[in-house]
């Protein structure tokens, strides 16, 4: 086809003969071609915020009428607040993905003067099994995005489709979780606590991932009682995608979202999301449902600070719970919150009776249960440790930090650390990966610094063993691990990326102005080489300790075992 070019939304699109290639995206860069221009749509503040705003509004009206809808197709009469706790994490996920690629699509189009062909690969109503599966597949996966994007593109006018020939898809499984021998005797050691309590507790409680298993246990001690690990009762360990077949789409034909759609992309919403649906809520609700009622047992008291997020078996356990109105759900804020927005639009405020934030004005008699007997064992402390921020190859949600792959700080900012900083301290710098999930990150990572100075996922606690100082790029829970036990300095742009709430305005004021949060790499490089050797003396100064406590006094740190106490007082008031 003569004066055509091509639309490349993944790096699976079929090459179109020889036509010149317009790229939706820098995940299309693969080869990290140095020439390759993509301006992320969300790496501006202003529209990044725009953005939020408008999907929020959305959010809002889609769940409350795919809350009915879903009690409507499955013949139910659960409550509102039901429906909205089980899908509310799955749908922030899939507006801003699907609104991602829809303006990202739409800009690209108004912008080429040429007509365009999209050639893309056929596949047959994808599914996600689950809410994490949806999730873990929309971050990283090529193909599940190709999908999604093909999809979209086709609502476009003055763009030419081609497909490709139809690929027969398999249900794609992953597992998350190894089976090793080494996880035996927790697993065993997790049981016997369930035997146990489920017998003897008179009133039950589930506290599920806010403390550590030494610390649950004490906790529990403390409180004449023995633990309750849900997690070990509702276990599943994959993330699936499957395909819907011709019974599943008549089905779900009837579910119509009654929302009044104000623009094109607000139309392909209402009329794809019941295809996109994961199957969790639709045809595996029944199954489902009967497991957890099955697993039914009088709680009087539920503390949840990860799980309440993705596992859709533990929401769903919760839920059935909270029809009566005597279980109280708390959920545990899981880090340090520093962001000026949440991309979950308050999920956890909505969807609990309480919500413990460590990020508040609000004083808190307990602290910040992630760090109750945190203590790392000083070695050989020589090493330069720097923790990154590592997006996702495809957006997921709106959220602070840089969204391109060449805006990321780590790329920009150890590049200048191998230019400028001395050779002694240059040869101790080494970084910890937290969970990459673009390739192309580590490869340019290890480009720049060496591969045997890049230490892989879990080795964080080991290496910070051995760091004379932390850097870290972005202001979350490995900020707080690092503060606690470590000299450790901020690195980014506190006004572009990663500005902060209010609540903690004053405290990035004292950071910045002390030399402990730096804009600038260069002004990083010059504070490390000056202070390096005597690194301690300036971390232990009066000036900085009292800003240290500051933060700790902020975020609720305790890191002594006697913080439990007041743990165990309140779970006891509240049963």
């Amino acid at each position: 086809m003569k004066n055509f070019s091509q639309l490349i939304s993944t790096n699976l699109t079929p090459p179109f003969k020889k036509s010149k290639k317009y790229y939706l995206g820098d995940w299309c860069n693969h080869n990290l071609n140095d020439d390759f221009d993509f301006k992320n749509i969300w790496d501006t503040k202003k529209k990044r915020n725009n953005d939020h705003k408008y999907l929020k509004k959305l959010f809002k009206r889609v769940i409350d009428s795919l809350s009915i809808e879903l009690n409507n197709y499955h013949k139910k009469n659960f409550t509102k607040y039901f429906w909205k706790f089980l899908i509310w994490i799955w749908l922030c996920h899939y507006l801003n993905s699907n609104y991602f690629k829809w303006k990202s699509s739409a800009i690209n189009l108004k912008n080429k003067k040429k007509k365009l062909i999209f050639y893309y690969n056929s596949y047959n109503n994808i599914c996600p099994k689950d809410s994490l599966s949806h999730l873990k597949y929309s971050q990283d996966s090529d193909f599940y995005n190709e999908y999604c994007f093909s999809n979209i593109l086709q609502n476009f006018k003055g763009l030419t489709i081609k497909k490709n020939k139809k690929i027969n898809f398999t249900p794609n499984k992953k597992n998350l979780r190894s089976q090793k021998n080494i996880f035996n005797f927790t697993k065993i050691l997790k049981k016997i606590c369930n035997f146990i309590s489920l017998r003897t507790n008179k009133k039950k409680f589930v506290i599920n991932g806010t403390f550590s298993l030494k610390n649950l246990i004490l906790l529990c001690f403390k409180i004449k009682s023995f633990p309750i690990f849900i997690d070990e009762i509702l276990e599943d360990k994959t993330i699936q995608l499957t395909t819907l077949n011709k019974k599943d789409i008549e089905k779900r034909k009837l579910i119509k979202i009654k929302i009044k759609a104000h623009n094109d992309f607000e139309k392909y919403i209402k009329k794809s999301i019941k295809y996109e649906i994961p199957s969790f809520f639709i045809e595996d609700f029944k199954k489902n449902y009967l497991k957890i009622k099955k697993n039914i047992f009088d709680c009087n008291l539920i503390i949840s600070s990860v799980d309440h997020y993705y596992s859709d078996l533990y929401k769903l356990w919760i839920s059935l719970h909270k029809i009566n109105p005597k279980t109280k759900f708390y959920a545990v804020e899981h880090g340090g919150n520093h962001s000026s927005y949440n991309w979950d639009y308050d999920y956890e405020k909505n969807i609990s009776d309480k919500f413990l934030s460590w990020n508040t004005n609000k004083k808190n008699f307990f602290s910040f249960p992630k760090l109750i007997g945190y203590k790392i064992k000083s070695s050989k402390r020589k090493k330069l440790l720097y923790v990154g921020f590592e997006n996702d190859k495809y957006m997921v949600k709106i959220n602070e930090g840089p969204k391109s792959f060449d805006k990321l700080s780590s790329i920009t900012n150890l590049s200048k650390f191998s230019a400028s900083l001395d050779i002694k301290i240059l040869n101790e710098l080494i970084y910890c990966e937290k969970d990459i999930r673009d390739n192309r990150l580590k490869k340019k990572i290890e480009h720049i610094i060496s591969k045997n100075k890049f230490k892989k996922k879990g080795s964080f606690k080991k290496e910070l063993r051995n760091a004379k100082l932390v850097i870290c790029d972005y202001p979350q829970t490995t900020y707080l691990e690092s503060l606690v036990s470590r000299p450790t300095i901020l690195l980014f742009d506190s006004k572009k990326f990663w500005s902060p709430n209010k609540n903690l305005k004053n405290i990035y004021y004292l950071l910045k102005k002390n030399q402990m949060l730096f804009d600038d790499p260069i002004n990083a490089v010059k504070f490390i080489n000056h202070n390096w050797s005597d690194i301690d003396l300036w971390w232990n100064s009066k000036k900085i300790r009292k800003i240290r406590k500051i933060i700790i006094d902020k975020f609720k740190i305790e890191t002594k075992y006697d913080s439990l106490d007041s743990w165990s007082k309140f779970i006891i008031n509240n049963l």
